[in-house]
């Protein structure tokens, strides 16, 4: 059996031993590695709802909360696993199939051609997976988040977005101070998110 390396980021295929198209039983063995672990639904329990409706102070409150609840009924579909230990490892399902790895900045290494990401920091991190990835990416111009439409991977909060066409990246790490929150992303294909991104959206480094 091949040796698995449970920090290596795989554009396509996914993080470590998460595999896209995994089930949730397929991923729950690696608590020891990556640390405790916790499950939900996307889809919040029936008597939260409840709850709600018992609180709403209005009939006009109560159907808005009725029409969320029916808004909402896709989500139950859903399903995310997440592990705490080292950082945070955010695995979201669909019809029990994986769909979405997310790992958190922390005190946990994702590697991309041999290269720790995390140890990267602002415009350094989106050059080299650029080149990595031999793509240039798309700037979120409300969010702190780079994207990288084709490889299907995002860097949550390495940017602060456009100003007069100019890139403002942002501050360095300080994990006193983590926010925007550092977040690497990788997804089974395409985004909502960061498909109507047009040209004028692309830092071209390539």
């Amino acid at each position: 059996m091949a040796e698995v390396n449970y920090y290596d980021l795989h554009p396509g295929l996914g993080y470590g031993p998460f595999k896209f198209g995994s089930s949730i039983e397929d991923c729950r063995p690696y608590t020891e590695i990556y640390g405790e672990r916790r499950e939900r639904s996307m889809y919040p329990d029936e008597s939260i709802w409840q709850r709600a409706l018992d609180r709403a102070s209005s009939e006009e409150s109560r159907q808005s909360i009725l029409r969320i609840r029916e808004a909402s009924q896709s989500q139950k579909e859903f399903y995310q696993v997440t592990f705490f230990g080292k950082g945070r490892v955010d695995l979201r399902f669909k019809r029990d199939k994986l769909i979405t790895v997310t790992i958190d900045k922390g005190d946990i290494s994702v590697f991309l051609g041999g290269q720790d990401l995390f140890v990267l920091d602002g415009f350094a991190i989106v050059e080299y997976v650029a080149r990595q990835l031999n793509e240039n990416p798309y700037v979120d111009v409300n969010d702190d988040d780079i994207y990288f439409r084709e490889n299907s991977i995002a860097l949550f909060g390495y940017s602060a977005g456009v100003e007069n066409g100019s890139v403002r990246w942002s501050r360095p790490y300080d994990p006193k101070n983590p926010r925007p929150q550092r977040a690497i992303a990788i997804y089974d294909g395409p985004r909502r998110n960061n498909e109507n991104f047009t040209d004028r959206f692309i830092y071209r480094i390539i």
